[in-house]
């Protein structure tokens, strides 16, 4: 079947990325599963779009905003600190934080890569307050120097499962960005529940 065929020439293309002394003349291929190879190396490399998550490389400071009473309510403010680095040959940035909340350490992992085949951002996160993994999926916004993601979310409190939830990335400067979350069930108005504020150490 052509999916074992297409599997069988990803394994060997990785196979390839492995190991040397391969012989031009020894790879013994059509030049459809040729052409299907070489499609599968350029889906699987990292490009300008991976290059410029590399704004978010090194230490932040980070301030956490939680608008316990919904948008628009006083805020309260949690410290912490973030690192991003390279993670698996330029494909995904990784960010740990450390910080607090509620009087309670916090720790999560968090990627943001970018998908090639799908043509979209892609970002997933981990955390010591939940047993889940957050995914979410967007877009580079060049207007307004920004990354947009949408995703689902389950919410244990009101037993909601697989809402929507909105999260921006905002590049302010080169030393400065803002993570806002933002939560559609509260209309088209003021949906901001959280925010993110990063400085650059």
């Amino acid at each position: 079947m052509k999916t074992f065929r297409t599997l069988g020439l990803c394994l060997f293309a990785l196979l390839l990325l492995s190991t040397s002394g391969f012989a031009q003349d020894e790879m013994q291929m059509s030049e459809e599963d040729m052409a299907m190879m070489q499609n599968y190396m350029e889906m699987m490399s990292p490009g300008e779009h991976h290059q410029r998550l590399d704004y978010f490389i090194g230490d932040w400071d980070v301030t956490a905003r939680m608008f316990m009473g919904g948008p628009g309510t006083e805020a309260a403010d949690y410290p912490g600190s973030a690192t991003f680095e390279w993670v698996l040959g330029g494909r995904f940035i990784q960010e740990t934080v450390d910080g607090e909340f509620m009087g309670n350490p916090y720790h999560s992992i968090g990627f943001i890569g970018y998908d090639n085949f799908r043509m979209q951002y892609t970002s997933s996160s981990l955390s010591n307050t939940s047993t889940a993994i957050g995914n979410m999926a967007g877009v580079f916004d060049e207007k307004n120097n920004a990354y947009i993601f949408f995703g689902p979310m389950d919410e244990p409190m009101t037993g909601e499962i697989g809402k929507t939830v909105k999260y921006v990335l905002r590049i302010i400067d080169e030393n400065n960005f803002v993570g806002d979350v933002h939560d559609p069930i509260y209309g088209l108005g003021d949906t901001k529940v959280m925010e993110l504020i990063y400085t650059r150490k």
